[in-house]
């Protein structure tokens, strides 16, 4: 039976070779990060980073929806469904991707980064 870090490295491949579904995935939150607004520097309420120490793996997450994933590999998911429906959910995507739209839309096109569709991701707050 493979560990969770193991089937999330086979999640990334899988998708890299061409699967256009990440299922199925529990994200053992092990940390949580609010983004800041970039004018005031205050915390948002909408907008987290979620870490999972299990996998490597660091998420935004907007309200309760997952926008995008970084893998413990480095490559980058965005969230078909929803990493562009605001100009607000835009910008923090953005900001924690350290690009530029253009720069994210250049990566997107030349499959750098994938556009998948995360449904269900099942958040699970790890406790000590």
């Amino acid at each position: 039976m493979l560990d969770f870090k193991s089937k999330i490295k086979q999640r990334e491949n899988k998708i890299s070779q061409g699967s256009k579904q990440m299922s199925e995935i529990t994200i053992n939150v092990t940390g949580r990060a609010g983004m800041l607004n970039s004018k005031t520097q205050e915390p948002v309420a909408n907008h987290q980073i979620l870490f999972d120490g299990t996998t490597g793996c660091t998420y935004l997450q907007s309200y309760n929806s997952i926008v995008c994933m970084v893998g413990s590999t480095g490559r980058i998911f965005l969230n078909r469904d929803i990493h562009n429906c605001s100009k607000t959910t835009a910008k923090y995507r953005n900001m924690f991707l350290k690009c530029t739209t253009e720069q994210l839309n250049r990566h997107i096109a030349d499959g750098t980064i994938k556009v998948i569709s995360f449904d269900p991701i099942f958040v699970h707050e790890v406790t000590k």
